[in-house]
């Protein structure tokens, strides 16, 4: 996770540091927007993330409801995750939510999975969705995906 609030952040020290596997960029909103030319040079500061990033074996999660994102053009393998574009490689459907919760349809490029996330929200379901793309390129199996722990049990124990 790395913020962006002014171009002078320190994305490409932080990707010639950390040599990323993977980079995603869930958008390019206005947040800070006073420290920028424009959403276009948002994006080109967000993609320093990548700079330092295989171009062979790196991975580019961005999401494909953000049209900014989706009309760049990218040096790296690109998957794409949506909300509400069918055209993306991981895309939900069936979103049912309540107060404390949101179950949706996760669909794949060679799946489909049951999700059930302990927050409520529609926006959670993008993180969710690149999440899933992330287990998806480190062999992570459905099971572990789908995995209902109580948010009350410790991850690492069995407490």
């Amino acid at each position: 996770e790395m913020g962006l609030n002014s171009p002078s952040n320190h994305f490409e020290i932080m990707s010639k540091a950390i040599e990323p596997e993977v980079c995603i960029i869930t958008n390019i909103g206005s947040c800070h927007i006073e420290n920028f030319t424009d959403k276009a040079h948002i994006l080109e500061c967000k993609l320093k993330c990548a700079e330092h990033m295989s171009e062979e074996d790196g991975l580019l999660l961005l999401n494909a409801d953000d049209e900014l994102l989706m009309n760049a053009d990218y040096r790296h393998k690109v998957k794409t995750f949506a909300v509400e574009s069918r055209k993306a490689d991981y895309y939900c459907k069936d979103v049912k939510s309540s107060n404390s919760s949101i179950d949706f349809i996760a669909v794949c490029p060679d799946r489909e999975l049951q999700i059930h996330l302990n927050v409520p929200g529609k926006h959670n379901i993008y993180g969710a969705l690149a999440a899933i793309a992330v287990a998806d390129k480190f062999g992570i199996g459905d099971e572990q995906i789908q995995n209902k722990r109580n948010t009350s049990e410790c991850l690492y124990c069995s407490r």
